[in-house]
């Protein structure tokens, strides 16, 4: 008998068959649309649909826990975001206030301590937290609600104008993500690629960047177009020299 869609994915005879068609697309005796068309409309396409219908959205649950805000004193409740669960006021968006969280061994929800830094408040010079949004990590005012100061969380990197900011990581309107000066607008610098800690050993570019391409991987690569600088990303630049040398 045949199984409903949703099972047949997880059926040991029917994966089984579906590895062996890749195999036969990846040595060209099967084409892949073909047999991609053969999977979707054979069921797939009807579990989707039902899936639509009836599958929950974990993601959008909220799940009250014991903890109460200590800004407003509302319920905390885990919420879900790009970068996994969290802990979130029930009263937002009036009150933003979140936390971290992690389970102990009976499975109940313990606050992790607030994680202070050296930065300074931009608003009242207060010291900073480090939060977390929907959007990852971010840096808030100690006195928040009565102040509502925020900075976006370094990356480790100061900003190669030498302006006295750092680069952070930021989203586009359209959501990608790119890196920018933490003085913006006063400065304008940005990079698609992830900067890192400089200097280039080949040209003394400020900063490098962590580069992905299908055909060398991940690389560290200088952002300069005149400099062919690039070391693999789990060696720092002195073992990269010992590789290069190697091999001259």
């Amino acid at each position: 008998p045949s199984l409903p869609a949703d099972a047949q994915v997880l059926d040991i005879a029917f994966t089984a068959q579906m590895e062996t068609l890749l195999d036969n697309v990846e040595d060209g005796s099967a084409d892949w649309v073909k047999v991609l068309t053969q999977f979707y409309k054979g069921g797939f396409e009807d579990a989707l649909a039902q899936a639509k219908i009836h599958m929950r959205d974990v993601k959008r649950e909220e799940t009250p826990t014991e903890h109460a805000c200590v800004e407003c004193g509302k319920v905390m409740n885990i919420k879900w975001g790009r970068n996994g669960s969290f802990l979130a006021c029930a009263g937002y968006p009036e009150c933003r206030n979140t936390r971290d969280y992690e389970r102990d061994l009976q499975g109940a929800v313990v606050l992790l301590p607030e994680e202070t830094t050296d930065k300074r408040c931009p608003t009242c010079t207060g010291p900073m937290l480090v939060k977390r949004g929907r959007f990852g990590q971010f840096l808030a005012c100690e006195a928040y609600p009565e102040c509502k100061g925020t900075r976006p969380m370094s990356i480790g990197v100061d900003c190669p104008n030498a302006c006295g900011g750092y680069l952070a990581e930021r989203r586009s309107k359209r959501g990608r993500t790119f890196y920018g000066c933490s003085s913006y607008p006063n400065c304008t610098f940005a990079a698609w690629d992830r900067p890192v800690a400089g200097p280039c050993p080949d040209c003394a570019s400020p900063y490098l960047v962590r580069k992905y391409s299908k055909r060398d991987g991940v690389a560290i690569k200088c952002p300069s177009k005149t400099c062919d600088y690039s070391r693999d990303p789990e060696l720092d630049d002195e073992d990269a020299k010992a590789v290069a040398e190697s091999k001259a």
